[in-house]
């Protein structure tokens, strides 16, 4: 027994150090408004506040051993104090976690009084911890009143110690996981942006640039299925708009499903047209990475069984302009999920850029690493990212500012760089696939 509980205490001490190095470096890359503002306000003045009523209820324990005499006939009083502290203590550490976090940062964590109302993107775990916060409180307040209390239950006292410790310890548990889940979301999306930044730039300097000739059949088969639909579009022969659950002011999508019979696959044809507040290059290296932190967590989240990109030591020798992706997209009930095994190939011109999408038949599987219940689809598509001239994107920049209300006074729009998105992509699932 001994034994169990020493092991014990050593995986707690284990965890509060690696814990505390976190947020020690947490800390140590806050900016220096932030890092002021945590020394000054959580650290000091949260750590005296904290001090002066542990000791106040201290002092309090002490006069009454000093009036009764005798330690045991203030059992009560010391006890509750004693819990009382530990709750203080787990809510300072808990500010200290909330603290270690950037300014900009903590406004994803906070709840807005919108979404209390409302109960509207309010997660389990931040319900949860919510109501552990309402037992803390509960909790320490019944304490605190018993400390003067004649005669009280020894049991009572010990469970309600007990349960209020255990609200406290999970809402300082809950802090640290939030803390540290938002700033690794926070650090991929910064180690995002500097690769788009860093590939737009490479886009920039390589305008105009020829392609292979393979590259360049790939583009001519792309073109042509552009071409083909942009025909068959303009007749509107079984093309519907498609409508989106949350408005989409500049997006405008339409799809196409070929005729479907009995052991036939399922081919889809879609065309989308929008428009996306930053430079053709940007949005292009935003689609190139395709395996980004971002991409990854969102394909994870869908519960998508693969995603990667396939590299030299797949038998696949890196290009500056091309990647190879392989997906596994999860299908529902008893389908097979889909699996596209892509080329994608960038092609930059003096404010444009082009990707073009084929699927290849290469046998990937043993890149996945293990054993994938999956139907090979095929698709072949193209993207176009224009910029616009600058007057177009100041119309559309103060359009959009004055229906989304987040004007900052800067407002001129001259700024704000826009480019139009096209999309044109034809789908074969490998199957048939109801609509």
């Amino acid at each position: 027994m001994w034994i169990f509980a020493h092991l014990v205490l050593i995986a707690v001490l284990m965890l509060l150090f690696h814990y505390g190095f976190k947020l020690r470096a947490a800390v140590g890359r806050l900016p220096d408004k932030d890092l002021q503002t945590f020394l000054v306000n959580t650290l000091f003045k949260g750590g005296l506040q904290t001090l002066f009523s542990i000791l106040f209820l201290f002092f309090r324990t002490t006069k009454c051993m000093f009036e009764e005499g005798s330690a045991e006939e203030c059992f009560n009083t010391s006890f509750c104090s004693t819990w009382i502290s530990l709750y203080l203590l787990a809510w300072w550490l808990t500010k200290l976690v909330q603290g270690s976090v950037k300014s900009e940062w903590r406004k994803d964590l906070n709840l807005s009084m919108e979404k209390i109302a409302r109960m509207k993107d309010i997660s389990l775990r931040r319900g949860l911890a919510g109501f552990l916060t309402l037992v803390t409180g509960v909790c320490g307040i019944f304490l605190f009143s018993m400390m003067s209390a004649d005669e009280m239950d020894k049991t009572t006292i010990y469970a309600v110690g007990f349960i209020g410790f255990g609200a406290s310890l999970g809402i300082a548990i809950s802090e640290v996981y939030t803390s540290l889940k938002a700033q690794r979301r926070r650090f991929g999306r910064e180690q995002d942006g500097e690769y788009h930044a860093d590939l737009a730039e490479t886009m920039r300097r390589n305008r105009g640039r020829p392609l292979t000739e393979d590259q360049a059949a790939v583009f001519a088969r792309c073109e042509e299925l552009e071409d083909a639909l942009d025909e068959d579009f303009m007749t509107n022969s079984g093309w519907r708009r498609l409508k989106w659950r949350k408005q989409c002011k500049d997006l405008t999508t339409w799809s196409k499903y070929a005729p479907m019979k009995k052991s036939e696959n399922t081919i889809a044809a879609g065309k989308a047209i929008g428009i996306v507040d930053s430079s053709a290059e940007e949005v292009a290296s935003w689609v190139m990475h395709a395996c980004g932190n971002e991409k990854m967590r969102s394909s994870r989240e869908e519960g998508n069984p693969a995603r990667l990109i396939l590299t030299e030591k797949d038998g696949y020798p890196l290009k500056d302009n091309e990647i190879k992706l392989a997906t596994v997209k999860r299908s529902y009930f008893f389908l097979n999920d889909r699996e596209f095994v892509v080329r994608m190939i960038w092609r930059s011109d003096e404010g444009k850029v082009s990707i073009a999408v084929e699927s290849i038949d290469d046998n990937v599987d043993d890149a996945y690493g293990r054993k994938l219940r999956k139907t090979r689809g095929f698709t072949r598509g193209l993207l176009e990212f224009e910029d616009l001239s600058q007057r177009e994107g100041d119309g559309d920049g103060e359009e959009e500012g004055e229906g989304e209300g987040e004007g900052e006074g800067e407002g001129e729009g001259e700024n704000q760089q826009q480019c139009k998105v096209t999309l044109v992509q034809s789908l074969d699932a490998g199957g048939s696939i109801p609509p």
